[in-house]
């Protein structure tokens, strides 16, 4: 087993421990299930967004495309963007579903309008993650 599937496992099981630990701690109230899950998405895009300001208000006035390219294109920034990518994504369908829920009211416009909102959503999160982890 090759050392990427063995940190998939790991994480894929890190994952399902979290998600147990969430459900034990809130019981099956769906509706904090969902706020707590959009706190943690917070955290993640807070996470990112933090380093991107403190490096911008350190920085100079010469400061300039190459210096946040690298800032931006560093190992931990890129991890970084990819836990505020999985947290957007999070944030934006729990976000989504609670106001369509709340404002569509007829069934089906509800479910079409869900599922166009969930594809946009899908396919710019893999846009940001094609963008965080092609660009070098």
């Amino acid at each position: 087993m090759g050392h990427s599937n063995i940190m998939a496992s790991v994480g894929h099981l890190v994952r399902e421990e979290v998600v147990v630990l969430i459900k034990q701690a809130i019981g099956n109230q769906k509706g904090l299930y969902d706020w707590v899950m959009q706190r943690v998405s917070a955290l993640f895009l807070t996470a990112y967004i933090v380093p991107l300001l403190v490096f911008w208000m350190m920085g100079d006035a010469g400061q300039g495309y190459q210096a946040w390219r690298l800032f931006l294109l560093s190992p931990v920034m890129k991890i970084l963007g990819a836990f505020a990518a999985i947290g957007l994504f999070v944030h934006a369908v729990i976000g989504a579903w609670i106001v369509a829920t709340d404002y569509i009211k007829p069934p089906r416009l509800q479910t079409g309008v869900l599922a166009l909102l969930n594809l946009i959503i899908f396919a710019s999160s893999i846009g940001l993650l094609i963008i965080l982890w092609r660009f070098n």
